[in-house]
């Protein structure tokens, strides 16, 4: 691979398009530093968990608006944090990409020790916010930030590996919910950490598989990338196969009803046959591109599938 050409062409680009658009403010750029749409499916999932708790009966008392306060403050303060130290850790690199040079740090709208600085202060103040609930909740959330920072963050530009040990950062969420509810892990949150864990390992691949020229050019080592295109989708194929029944352990353990099961079952074919297709195609964008929106869809048309079957009972 050519280390020069591609790095002199991708910034230009969204340089270009921004020079006749209207100069975001600070605020603004502070919130993108905070991968909003990140943020907010990780609000949900944080307060999923805790709904899911409450349903289940693992909590003592009822959830009270001053925990679901916490939780939503607390978890968006977290998130917020790690996305943002991950973007000052990546700021060369998300130079080099196309979706990515447009960010505010390698487009120049913001100086690293603004984001830092603003990054480490969110990030404490999560664990202010969350130590209100329980030390277990502030545990999770330091083990996660530690994680997508320190480890997943460098690792990307070192081994594939990285995809899974992201994925242990990224299902921190709804266990958070969850233990805020009982001040321990169970059964059920442990199941809501896995399911949304192995859910990320295939939606990483589609998104890497979608995303090739743009990773290869900033020299982050994805499974497309390092082992092929080949062995990425076998391997999205096998995490499909495997999310389709621990998706369904939850009906086993009796913490979700027929609606759910039957809503879990046909999501996770759906998933699992698209993933199958692409071991029958060879062009990547086409599929590529499909399968990184059926990712996409999966999880959120699952939790909602939870919560009515929550609603039903």
């Amino acid at each position: 691979m050519s280390e020069n050409a591609p790095q002199t062409a991708a910034p230009d680009a969204p340089a270009a398009a921004d020079a006749s658009a209207p100069k975001p403010s600070l605020l603004r750029d502070l919130v993108d530093l905070c991968k909003p749409s990140i943020t907010g499916m990780n609000l949900l999932m944080a307060l999923g968990g805790m709904a899911f708790a409450q349903h289940a009966g693992a909590g003592s008392e009822a959830v009270s608006g001053r925990l679901v306060l916490l939780l939503a403050m607390g978890s968006t303060l977290v998130v917020s944090s790690a996305n943002t130290m991950n973007q000052v850790l990546e700021r060369k690199s998300d130079g080099l990409m196309l979706r990515t040079a447009g960010r505010p740090l390698p487009s120049g709208r913001i100086q690293t020790s603004t984001a830092t600085l603003f990054g480490v202060a969110t990030g404490l103040l999560s664990l202010a916010v969350l130590a209100a609930i329980n030390w277990l909740t502030v545990a999770i959330a330091v083990a996660a930030w530690l994680i997508y920072v320190l480890m997943y963050t460098p690792l990307k530009r070192v081994a594939p590996i990285s995809l899974t040990v992201g994925a242990l950062a990224g299902a921190a969420p709804p266990l958070m919910g969850w233990t805020a509810v009982t001040g321990s892990v169970g059964l059920g949150g442990a199941l809501l950490f896995a399911i949304l864990a192995v859910w990320q390992l295939p939606h990483f691949l589609a998104i890497s598989l979608f995303r090739h020229d743009d990773y290869v050019r900033a020299e982050i080592r994805t499974v497309p990338a390092v082992r092929g295109d080949a062995v990425a989708r076998a391997q999205a194929v096998a995490w499909c196969a495997a999310l389709l029944p621990l998706s369904l352990v939850l009906v086993w353990q009796e913490l979700a009803g027929p609606f759910y099961a039957a809503a879990a079952g046909a999501l996770g074919l759906w998933f699992l046959g698209y993933s199958v297709l692409g071991l029958l195609r060879s062009a990547r964008p086409a599929w590529a591109r499909r399968f990184f929106f059926v990712s996409i869809a999966y999880m959120p048309l699952l939790t909602l599938a939870l919560c009515l079957d929550v609603a039903l009972l």
